[in-house]
Order: C-alpha cells, then sequence, then structure tokens
C-alpha cells in the first residue's frame, strides 16, 4: 500500500500544473494586428464592400471589381483568394454582376445579393433599364447558385433570422422578404424612397430577432433614416443627415448602437443616448460588435487622413495605437470571440489603383 501511493506521489509530481489561461482566447485589446491585400492581378480596383464569416477559418469580402473574377472573396484560415462565380470561369452564375453585401447562417448557409451589370438598352425610355436586375445568388457548401432576379435596380443589404426569415434591401425603396419558399415585396414609409430621380438605397439591415430588426435608407439628397420592424410593419425611428446616422449594429439583447459624426450612440426605446461625443478628432462611420462587450469601431482622424481602429467594452473606448497610416475608411467589419477582420480601401499612387486591405485582429 504505501508503495502504491508513493508511486502515485511521484506521478503527481511527474504531471505539469494546468494552467486555465492556455485556453482562454486573446483580450481584444491584446490582438496582434496583420494585413492582408486584396488586389486582384492586373486589375484597376478590388474594392471590397461588406465582409461576413460564420467562423474565423470561414470569411468573405464582396464588392466591385473590374473583372467579374474578383467580385467576392473567402478566407479560409490562412489565405484569401477569389470565388469563382461567373459560368464563363467555371461557375453557375450567368451574366456580369457585382456583388455587393453578404450574410449567411453556417459554412453551408451563405447569401449574397448584389445586381447584374449587363442591363439592357430600352428605346421606351431612351436609357440603359436596370429594373429586374436585383440577384439573389446562396452557397449550400458545394457551389454557388442563382436564387431568383427581384424587380430593382440594385439589391444592397441583407440580413435574416433563418433560410426561411430572409431581408434584403436596394434601391429606389426596394425591398423583399423571403419565408424559405416565397419573395414578397415590402414597402417603407418614406415617400422620397420611391422617387427615382435621385439615388437612394438601403445599405444596412440589422436585428436581434424577427420582430426586432433596424434597417439604414439614405438618400442623396435628403440624408439617411433609420428604420424598424416590430414583426408587423416598418417604421421610422430618426431622419438627419447621412452623416450623423451612418451606420448602425444590434447587440444581443436587441439594444441598437450607432455611429456618425455626432458620436458613439445607444438607442433606448427609440431615443438616442450618446456615449462618445465626437469631440472633432474622430469621424465615427462604421461598427459591429460580438455582443454588447465586445465591439469594434472604426473612424476618421481628422486632419491627418488616416483611420483609427477602437475597441467599445461597454463602459470605455480603446483606440489601437499600435495601427498606423490604416486607410481613412472601413467597408467592413466582422468579428466573433477570438478574432476581428476590418476592411479599408487603398488606393495607391501612381499608377492609380484602389486595393482592400483587411486588418485581421487574434
Amino acid at each position: 500500500m504505501n508503495k502504491f501511493l508513493i508511486i502515485l506521489f511521484f506521478l503527481f509530481l511527474a504531471c505539469p500544473p494546468s494552467n486555465p489561461s492556455d485556453d482562454e482566447p486573446t483580450h481584444p485589446r491584446d490582438y496582434t494586428w496583420t494585413v492582408d491585400t486584396l488586389a486582384y492581378p492586373n486589375e484597376i480596383q478590388t474594392s471590397m464592400g461588406n465582409i461576413w464569416g460564420s467562423s474565423e477559418n470561414d470569411v468573405y469580402a464582396v464588392g466591385h471589381c473590374t473583372t467579374i473574377k474578383g467580385t467576392m472573396w473567402h478566407y479560409n484560415g490562412s489565405t484569401w483568394e477569389p470565388v469563382v462565380l461567373t459560368k464563363s470561369i467555371g461557375g453557375n452564375i450567368a451574366g456580369h454582376h457585382n456583388i455587393e453585401n453578404v450574410f449567411g447562417f453556417s459554412e453551408n448557409d451563405v447569401w449574397a445579393v448584389g445586381y447584374f451589370s449587363d442591363a439592357f438598352f430600352d428605346t421606351s425610355i431612351m436609357n440603359f433599364n436596370w429594373f429586374d436586375s436585383g440577384l439573389v445568388i446562396h452557397y449550400d457548401g458545394v457551389e454557388w447558385q442563382e436564387v431568383t432576379k427581384l424587380p430593382t435596380e440594385q439589391l444592397t443589404a441583407i440580413w435574416g433570422t433563418s433560410s426561411n426569415d430572409l431581408w434584403v434591401g436596394g434601391f429606389h425603396g426596394g425591398l423583399f422578404h423571403y419565408d424559405g419558399t416565397t419573395w414578397t415585396q415590402d414597402s417603407i414609409p418614406i415617400p422620397e424612397a420611391y422617387d427615382t430621380t435621385y439615388f437612394s438605397m438601403f445599405d444596412v439591415i440589422v436585428g436581434s430577432s424577427f420582430d426586432n430588426i433596424y434597417a439604414r435608407y439614405r438618400r442623396e439628397p435628403g440624408g439617411a433614416w433609420f428604420l424598424h420592424y416590430d414583426g408587423t410593419e416598418w417604421r421610422v425611428v430618426t431622419h438627419d443627415s447621412a452623416d450623423r446616422l451612418k451606420r448602425l449594429w444590434v447587440s444581443e439583447f436587441g439594444t441598437l448602437f450607432s455611429v456618425g459624426t455626432l458620436g458613439v450612440s445607444r438607442w433606448i426605446d427609440f431615443q438616442q443616448e450618446i456615449i462618445f461625443e465626437n469631440d472633432d478628432e474622430f469621424y465615427f462611420h462604421e461598427i459591429f460588435g460580438v455582443d454588447s462587450e465586445n465591439i469594434f469601431i472604426y473612424s476618421y482622424k481628422a486632419w491627418e487622413h488616416y483611420g483609427v481602429i477602437h475597441h467599445y467594452n461597454g463602459e470605455d473606448l480603446f483606440e489601437y495605437l499600435t495601427i498606423e497610416n490604416a486607410p481613412p475608411f472601413s467597408t467592413g467589419i466582422w468579428a466573433n470571440d477570438t478574432e476581428v477582420f476590418i476592411m479599408g480601401l487603398y488606393r495607391q499612387p501612381f499608377p492609380s489603383k484602389s486595393v482592400t486591405l483587411i486588418y485581421h485582429g487574434k
């Protein structure tokens, strides 16, 4: 018996103590940052406008490229590669297109929206007819397929609770809901949205449940509107200049956060509460959160022409000082509990060329 206890004692000493911190993720404010460049070879523009991922090893960036070969990129955990979409290069999507936004529910259930850019010339109006060119595509884990073409010029925003509860929005008040079987057109209480004389569009739809959805709609001229859907109808929350109502994000508890030239705001019962005022040093214009205590914000540094990444933990706003000379404007943020991806557009000097930079923190 004594020999057995002695053996157990020495076995215990030989085993290294476990370190709980080894399994803990890096705190967001301690992230190490790298930068990836998306630039399709020999093309003038690779300008990605939105980003979404199911995990840190499955991230999509979509937007404009001067070739249809570069309208969508995928990150597999180590490298970014362009996604083959168009039939002419081996994909399933017929015609020239742009992909404007992407959202999904898993690595095998990803949706994207955009438009066909090969509109026909309509002699009845003596102009190009962009109607019926709104494009919806879906990835099932194997391949991307065209789902439908909707009666709007462009689709620019997408969000949902599932593939049976999906909202997409586009130009001139174009708003559609998908229940898994049928696409139904909806409307918003903004008469100006349907005036095709001026440019107007949805650029954000986001929510926390089927009956708590927010959207940003903007018009030039005319400013921007925040809208809310309660499961029955859309209503206007507020209307202001587009710079004051720049971007929005909804927390896991259904709280709306927004950024703009006034600062960083939280909305309680549809009333705006500015939690960090703009002091003329930063112009906040992009926001995305993992939860209400882990939010990433991008701003433009006034007078110095570069961008700044911030982190909000529910109490204070932290500035990542180690990131230098970031592009002035971000076009999208996606994050989870362990990593964050922040996109920005960079125009290279001669020869003039626009590329997408992705700041990756982990």
